[in-house]
């Protein structure tokens, strides 16, 4: 018995690790798909005249696979003016005929005009959260660690809750 149950298993564990790199390479390929589709756009801050630089790579890779319709693939890229963040632009794919969609998110009070080839596809007057000071808050620490510590801690600070309309019906 241990001498059918040994090449079975190993049967087993190759058919597994080849799809796993079947799934890796595809989920790759959509990453890649999602970065074509951000290049397309260009992003012209207040004046308009000079394109705000894209991260090409995301800064947050999400899926939703709980849900038989929901998003089962997407990404999400910044706009950078310098080293600050000045939008977003997300891409989704979403079950069942894998359909693409994408959002737009400005970060910043100042106005822009996002253009895909000659046409103008969003321009926001006005836009993301104004900039706040957070009581008590320390002055950034001079490491990237200090700062990511630092960020968690203010992050602690705060709470969000649902709140659903009852049916009044």
């Amino acid at each position: 018995m241990s001498n059918v149950f040994l090449p079975l298993t190993l049967l087993a564990l190759l058919t597994q690790s080849d799809n796993q790199r079947g799934e890796e390479a595809a989920r790759q390929e959509r990453l890649q798909y999602m970065k074509d589709r951000a290049a397309e756009f260009t992003l012209l801050g207040e004046g308009g005249r000079e394109p705000l630089k894209l991260k090409e790579e995301s800064v947050l890779r999400w899926t939703n696979p709980e849900r038989e319709r929901g998003t089962w693939d997407g990404a999400t890229f910044l706009w950078l003016d310098g080293q600050r963040p000045v939008a977003a632009i997300s891409f989704g794919i979403r079950r069942p005929k894998d359909a693409v969609f994408r959002e737009h998110t400005s970060l910043t009070q100042s106005p822009l005009i996002c253009r895909k080839g000659d046409a103008a596809v969003w321009s926001p007057q006005t836009g993301g959260g104004a900039p706040r000071v957070m009581p008590a808050a320390p002055p950034p620490a001079q490491s990237a660690a200090g700062r990511l510590t630092q960020m968690r801690s203010l992050a602690r600070r705060f709470s969000a809750a649902c709140t659903y309309k009852e049916n009044t019906s």
